[in-house]
């Protein structure tokens, strides 16, 4: 309890100072080998010189509406990369930004990011906002409105860890997003030969369906 104690506070004195930074992990298509968009992945740099992984801070921080304030924070920074990159007339592509689900029970979470992106004059095509498959399951209502709001401003919704949980098909039903993103489980190399098989039926499926939508 002390630790998680003092690791609170440093965390909020962390997001004051904004210790926190993005690095952009690039999406490659694999037809051209081009890249095509990016994920911003939160890091804390810490005074020490450390730089510390998201597993070791986001839990601790999804438990309170700290993740609020950090996810504002990555997105407002990948908004001034992206108006920096653009008045510097260099190439940009889209950038995803991931989202807590804390966000879905604030009615006002679609208007803060617009907010944020449009007094940057960020094209709304230029991000990407990710919620992953167990929050659009746990907060089914709040989820469609909030979806239905950012994609009426024009931003891409995506699902992140689609197949991670048991995905249920009320999301393929009830949503109107733009990306899925497979849980990594399905596409790694598995030695039992009957559950790549499985796998990849499932991936075949998956893909089938999203392309009707």
């Amino acid at each position: 309890l002390a630790e998680r104690e003092r690791l609170e506070v440093e965390i909020r004195s962390g997001l004051r100072n904004e210790q926190f930074t993005f690095f952009l992990q690039p999406k490659v298509d694999l037809h051209t080998g081009a890249i095509v968009g990016a994920e911003a992945l939160s890091r804390w740099d810490r005074p020490d010189g450390k730089q510390v992984l998201p597993d070791q801070f986001v839990p601790l921080m999804e438990e309170s509406d700290l993740i609020l304030s950090l996810d504002q924070l990555i997105f407002r920074q990948v908004c001034d990369y992206l108006r920096t990159r653009l008045t510097q007339e260099k190439p940009v592509v889209p950038i995803s930004v991931n989202m807590s689900r804390r966000h879905l029970h604030h009615a006002d979470f679609a208007d803060i990011l617009n907010r944020l992106a449009r007094d940057r004059n960020i094209p709304p095509y230029l991000l990407e906002i990710e919620l992953t498959e167990t929050v659009l399951l746990n907060d089914p209502a709040e989820a469609k409105d909030a979806v239905a709001k950012l994609r009426a401003y024009g931003y891409r919704v995506s699902i992140d860890d689609f197949g991670s949980g048991y995905t249920s098909m009320n999301l393929w039903r009830d949503l109107d997003f733009d990306v899925v993103k497979l849980d990594k489980s399905y596409i790694l190399d598995r030695p039992d030969r009957g559950e790549a098989l499985r796998n990849d039926i499932v991936v075949t499926s998956i893909s089938y369906i999203s392309r009707q939508f």
